[in-house]
């Protein structure tokens, strides 16, 4: 490398964008874009008065990152040019979301009745309502096996999330506090079980929850985040046919790549792909004609929209769109009610060569059920499998989070930070929000964070090698007369849900949270508007009723405990964490989650607190 030079560039929804010029040649850019990648948009040949020959754009850059690149710049270079001040952030009025509601929304109904739990759902009464690949991580855990063929029984595919689309009969509600009808749980075949009556809340709640207002069009739109564009992402090997792909789509939507089936591991970017691609079509197709949602946001705005008697006006509006992009579609809920006009929203995009883009962590092959109820074929335009990134570009997406959230970490401890998640990479975001609450709530309180300590509390499992993994029968004794702190003006609803069964457990988990609040000093006041218990046994339908319960009880956050060992769920708890989550993020709910094994861990407790209030 001959020179270089780092200029800002600010954008709208950047404003600490900067652009990196280079003289030198693809030998160069391949070190910088190992080295940087995360950073680093695509190369660009160029022909600069300076004599540079390569751009390429910096993104969220902090004086941290520019001091830091530009060490490393100035070593690949023999030079020693000064770094330049990072670009102070301005006010940028950014450009209007490409996604608009009809000129008149529609009002939303109460919530419809709990998704893809059967195939006749009684009636509800709702007037109550750049790496090497020698660096390759782990490949995907066992969720992306295809599914036995005797377990092709649902709608979706086998692994928890799904509905069955067998005719199941219903089994008690969920309860509630306070009254009021609850969704209703079904198992998928069999004798319903009896379930025993849910223990009281505890504490009562203090006030009525605060329901959300009706939104347009019952829910159904996402807007795309504005920071997922192919400028800021990322490509190697682990996502370059997904990248190539994506960008044919933009440049010919509705030809070659449609359907364009995204699937892999969560956190490999498939959101990311997804947003980028609507935010590319949204120019050509005249900025609202692309639709964004998420599978739990179509089928419950297509049941809603069902139960108003309304569903022709929602079918007037996505008449008029030229793109739909489904995230998570193995998340679709489908019932005897919903099915055929689920199968008729994707129609009106199919019959008309309209592009559609999935996303989905299970592989075609295990949504053959799904495919045959909504009478469409995933293999008929292009499946790309998304790997997880090598060890070295992890590394530098952690670094750069750090960077971009004014948390100092060196690379020393980044890497620490790495082998403490323990090769979890999936979850990778979840560990970095939580370092920066950690750090906040530190420099909230006067004091300055030491980063290699916080990083150690925060990973420390809060109890001692040998320890007993639970609750004595001392411990839930003496938890039962426990009162939460009164709540304030500000305080958070807080739906807390058990396995069933672990009925004696309530009283002791919402102690130790509100303990774990008090011990780690989280500013933080709940208000406990549900304590309730899932049926862990259930392979099916599970995180639907969950979504369900805290959205009538008016959570705002959710505290879920994991399913014990020995229940049907257990094999599969990451997948049954992973549905939970992005159902309540659809429904704007917060979750945290604690192992069933635990609640003795005053440190589990934190970390929930943490997700929380992520930004402290």
């Amino acid at each position: 490398m001959e020179k270089w030079a780092i200029r800002p560039d600010p954008s709208p929804f950047d404003p600490g964008r900067h652009v990196l010029l280079v003289k030198g040649d693809m030998k160069d850019i391949s070190a910088i874009l190992r080295k940087f990648g995360a950073i680093c948009g695509r190369p660009a040949a160029t022909a600069s008065p300076d004599g540079f020959n390569y751009t390429l754009l910096l993104h969220g850059m902090t004086q941290l990152g520019i001091e830091r690149m530009s060490a490393a710049l100035n070593e690949m270079s023999g030079e020693t040019i000064p770094a330049l001040p990072a670009a102070p952030a301005r006010p940028v009025t950014p450009p209007p979301v490409p996604i608009t509601p009809p000129p008149e929304p529609i009002a939303a109904l109460p919530p419809a009745p709990a998704p893809g739990l059967e195939l006749s759902a009684p009636s509800i009464d709702r007037s109550a309502l750049p790496a090497d690949e020698s660096q390759m991580a782990p490949p995907p855990p066992a969720a992306f096996e295809p599914p036995k063929p005797s377990e092709l029984v649902s709608l979706a595919p086998p692994p928890v999330l799904p509905p069955p689309p067998v005719l199941p009969p219903p089994v008690p509600e969920i309860s509630l506090p306070r009254g009021g009808d609850a969704a209703p749980a079904v198992m998928p075949a069999g004798d319903a079980p009896v379930l025993p009556p849910p223990a009281p809340a505890i504490p009562p709640p203090a006030a009525a929850p605060v329901m959300a207002p009706p939104k347009p069009l019952w829910g159904l739109l996402t807007a795309p985040n504005p920071a997922r564009t192919f400028d800021t992402l990322l490509v190697g090997p682990f996502n370059r046919f997904a990248h190539a792909a994506a960008t044919s789509v933009v440049g010919s939507p509705g030809s070659m790549y449609n359907p364009l089936f995204l699937y892999g591991a969560s956190a490999v970017g498939k959101s990311h792909v997804a947003d980028a691609i609507a935010r590319g079509l949204a120019p050509s197709l005249l900025e609202e004609g692309v639709v964004v949602t998420s599978g739990a946001k179509l089928s419950r705005a297509v049941s809603a929209a069902l139960a108003d008697g309304r569903f022709a006006e929602l079918e007037q509006y996505l008449t008029g769109r030229k793109a739909l992009i489904v995230d998570d579609i193995h998340l679709l809920a489908v019932t005897e009610a919903n099915r055929p006009h689920l199968a008729r929203v994707f129609e009106l995009f199919f019959s008309r060569s309209l592009q559609v883009v999935l996303t989905s962590i299970y592989p075609p092959r295990a949504l053959g059920a799904l495919e045959e109820a909504l009478k469409i074929s995933l293999g008929k335009g292009w499946s790309v499998d998304l790997k997880v990134p090598g060890l070295s570009v992890q590394l530098e997406l952690i670094q750069t989070y750090f960077d971009q959230n004014g948390v100092l970490m060196t690379t020393d401890i980044s890497k620490v930070f790495h082998e403490r998640m323990g090769g979890n990479f999936a979850d990778w975001r979840r560990w970095c929000r939580r370092m920066r609450g950690m750090v906040r709530l530190t420099q909230n309180a006067g004091q300055s964070p030491k980063v290699e300590e916080l990083v150690s509390v925060l990973f420390d499992p809060g109890v001692a090698a040998g320890s007993p993994e639970m609750p004595t029968p001392q411990d839930l004794e003496a938890a039962k007369g426990y009162a939460a702190p009164p709540p304030d003006a500000s305080a958070l609803n807080l739906a807390v849900l058990l396995p069933k069964g672990q009925e004696a457990m309530g009283a002791w988990v919402v102690s130790r949270f509100h303990e774990a609040g008090r011990q780690f000093q989280i500013p933080v006041s709940y208000r406990q508007v549900l304590l309730d218990f899932y049926d862990a046994g259930q392979p099916f339908g599970v995180p639907f009723q969950i979504g369900e319960a805290c959205l009538r009880a008016g959570a705002q956050a959710a505290l879920i405990i994991g399913p014990p060992a020995d229940s049907g769920l257990a094999p599969r708890a990451a997948e049954f964490s992973h549905a939970v989550g992005h159902i309540l993020e659809s429904l704007d709910i917060s979750m945290a989650s604690v192992p069933h094994n635990g609640t003795t861990s005053p440190h589990q407790f934190m970390r929930a607190h943490l997700d929380f209030i992520p930004g402290a």
